[in-house]
């Protein structure tokens, strides 16, 4: 993640230094005189409609896809007021605008900004070389003609080609042929919107700018109609979302099944590159897999034991019965298709048709293969569930037979990388089925038959399941830190909104960074915060910004994580309400550094005790403080945040004092209050004592659990050791 993240922000910082020469070649061979057919006064209005349509890209009917409207009036400037004051107006509205929606990642802006300054530049030299005119010498006849092609094809070309080389994001994984697809598909909407921006700079030059807000005003309004069917829409897939809650809850055993089921699909959907649309669609036929067998007698889906063949042959209608129900509704696509073909196998023993090969649709593949995967893991009538390190190893002995291979090996990569948002909401324990166990009967339809145990390697357990994820960074010539971190949903919770990261930099100039964040919110909203403050700490904290010193920098990513969150809160209606706690510790130059919004802590122990290094921000805590002795600090109020992220446009980040140095023995915990609020500082001080900073995080989330683990749990954790002993 963060060798792409370096990548991205490499090549961000070059497409905007390609946007800026444009503007200084073009600036240098032209003239900032006004044109024929249009007066200075003219610039400003312009420049407003412009910044109007950078801020308002308008939804499409399709996920993740938006269609900016800055095109029509970038190729209407140059038209009309010749290439410098065009570069100019680009340049300046993308500057007002990112100010304005400041929560994007730098990254992102840059690349917009360059692409867009360089495809005007390139429009405007390609237009005024060819001996294109403006402002009226537009309809100077058929001489025009060439110029204003040329000029579009220079354009789109410059802003297609700057899309291409983005090393994609975590968790998406597109190679460079989809990458390439998807500017191509861009490149397709921006050429559609050509005649509009060629019809704005004509009417522009015989009515003058007037016509911009006649122009402006109809997308106005179809931003606003395409935004109202987008709410609506998530509306429906909120309805569909809730009532297959509904379904599960009905059984102890898979409950919240279809929401992780969604939540995996999607990822891996995503990571092996399918387009937008159809991940929508793998995405409703995840959720809706399992509608069928609200048809299916209750006694026949909880049996213990073997099933008759009539039984078995009532409970394999399922998927049909799935697909029946959803194609009355024309809304979900070909997902119900997908659905139908859920418990297909590569080798064609699945059912209901014995389907082989690529007649299984993608979806169904990857279906099957993260159902089963949960299902392992989840306990069921008959049997405990299995560790996640078993579950993987029965996917990849059953893969090319009852598994597709591609998918399984994209489930496991991103598993192995810790990047696979699944959750368990029973409890995880390390055992093995095999042996005298019966194993699952034919009643589990998601499940695998005699399931056993084959040992992974250790360099393999480290990064898989629960277990504990281990790294040491080198700090100093002499020292080193061990990390170890675990992030375990509970006991009772469906979704882990728990999210951390270790990022490893440069020891004497950024250090080395670790992140926790705890999230809140409706639906998946929790689990997005979390995760959005992860990765904006981190891409902010080792942006392209001069370096300062490390408490600015890290109160700066703190912030900047706050306004993302809050941003794409506001501009999601799904998200309203999601927020975040964040503590981030920065191990530089032989020192501690730290920020730190919310109830998550961050403690400092050794020899000599524990000390909590953080606050909480909770009611109970301001309670306390204006009352010590009147016992208003309740433990309702301690669930109380009074500060998170995301919850306002600005954030008050607390700093330590002055920078910690540290000295090896010592060790550096965070922990989300999954943890904190179960078991007390001296106990936390206690296990710190008994062993290696990975034994620790396991036995501190051990812990946790067996109190009843009502939250999640996540504990990060780094030792100061010499390099040739503690």
């Amino acid at each position: 993640m963060h060798a792409s993240n370096t990548m991205n922000r490499g090549y961000a910082v070059l497409a905007a230094g390609l946007g800026l020469a444009g503007l200084a070649l073009v600036t240098r061979a032209g003239t900032l005189a006004p044109g024929s057919g249009w007066a200075r006064t003219d610039a400003l209005a312009w420049l407003v409609f412009l910044t109007l349509a950078a801020m308002s890209p308008v939804p499409l009917p399709r996920r993740a896809r938006f269609l900016r409207l800055t095109p029509v009036f970038d190729l209407a400037a140059v038209f009309v007021f010749g290439p410098v004051w065009a570069c100019w107006f680009a340049a300046a509205s993308r500057i007002v605008a990112f100010t304005f929606a400041g929560w994007c990642p730098t990254s992102a802006l840059l690349v917009r900004f360059g692409r867009a300054v360089a495809g005007v530049a390139a429009a405007g030299t390609v237009y005024a070389g060819l001996g294109g005119e403006t402002g009226r010498g537009l309809l100077s006849g058929t001489s025009q003609v060439l110029p204003l092609a040329a000029a579009v094809v220079a354009y789109l070309a410059v802003r297609t080609a700057a899309v291409v080389p983005v090393v994609p994001g975590s968790g998406y994984g597109r190679g460079l042929g989809r990458r390439l697809a998807d500017a191509l598909a861009g490149a397709g909407l921006e050429a559609a919107l050509v005649p509009v921006g060629i019809l704005l700079a004509i009417t522009h030059s015989q009515i003058g700018v007037l016509s911009a807000a006649l122009f402006a005003v109809p997308l106005v309004f179809a931003r606003h109609a395409m935004r109202l069917w987008r709410e609506d829409r998530l509306a429906h897939v909120e309805t569909v979302r809730t009532l297959m809650q509904a379904v599960d809850a009905g059984d102890a055993f898979t409950r919240g099944h279809s929401s992780r089921i969604a939540a995996m699909a999607v990822q891996i959907a995503r990571h092996m590159g399918c387009p937008p649309e159809e991940v929508q669609e793998i995405e409703y036929a995840a959720l809706l897999h399992d509608v069928g067998r609200t048809a299916i007698q209750r006694d026949i889906l909880d049996k213990p034991g073997r099933l008759s063949a009539t039984e078995r042959a009532e409970l394999r209608a399922h998927p049909r019965i799935a697909r029946d129900l959803m194609r009355r509704e024309r809304f979900f696509g070909h997902a119900a298709e997908i659905v139908y073909a859920h418990h297909e196998q590569p080798d064609g023993g699945g059912y209901p048709r014995g389907l082989t090969g690529t007649e299984i649709p993608l979806g169904s593949r990857i279906i099957s293969a993260v159902a089963a995967f949960d299902a392992m893991i989840s306990d069921r009538p008959y049997r405990r569930g299995l560790a996640h390190e078993a579950a993987i190893e029965e996917l990849l002995s059953h893969a090319g037979t009852q598994f597709f291979p591609d998918v399984v090996e994209t489930l496991v990569s991103l598993f192995a990388a810790g990047e696979l948002r699944h959750g368990k909401p029973e409890t995880r324990v390390e055992y093995a089925v095999g042996g005298d166990s019966e194993g699952p009967s034919d009643g589990d339809i998601d499940a695998l038959e005699g399931a056993a145990i084959i040992e992974f390697p250790e360099e393999l357990r480290v990064s898989l399941g629960r277990s504990v994820e281990n790294r040491s960074l080198a700090w100093g010539e002499d020292l080193r830190l061990d990390v170890a971190a675990l992030s375990d949903v509970g006991c009772v919770r469906d979704m882990n909104e728990d999210y951390y990261g270790v990022f490893e930099g440069d020891v004497d100039t950024r250090g080395h960074l670790l992140v926790l964040a705890d999230g809140m919110g409706g639906a998946a909203a929790g689990e997005v915060a979390s995760m959005l403050a992860v990765e904006t700490v981190s891409s902010s904290y080792y942006g392209p910004d001069d370096a300062g010193p490390v408490g600015e920098m890290l109160e700066r990513a703190l912030r900047s994580a706050n306004q993302a969150i809050h941003g794409t809160a506001s501009d999601d209606s799904a998200m309203t309400g999601m927020g975040t706690t964040c503590t981030a510790v920065v191990f530089q130059s032989g020192r501690l550094h730290l920020a730190h919004v919310g109830d998550s802590r961050a403690y400092l122990i050794d020899r000599h005790g524990i000390r909590r290094l953080t606050q909480d921000h909770t009611l109970a805590v301001e309670l306390e403080r204006l009352a010590p002795d009147s016992g208003m600090a309740t433990s309702t109020a301690r669930n109380v945040l009074t500060r998170c992220l995301g919850n306002d446009v600005d954030v008050e980040v607390d700093l330590l004092d002055e920078p910690l140095a540290l000295m090896p023995g010592q060790f550096v915990l965070l922990c989300s209050d999954g943890l904190s609020s179960l078991v007390e500082d001296e106990e936390i001080l206690a296990r710190c004592r008994t062993g290696a900073p990975g034994e620790v995080c396991r036995t501190l989330a051990d812990l946790a659990r067996a109190r009843g683990g009502p939250d999640n749990i996540t504990v990060v954790m780094a030792e100061v050791r010499t390099n040739h002993g503690a």
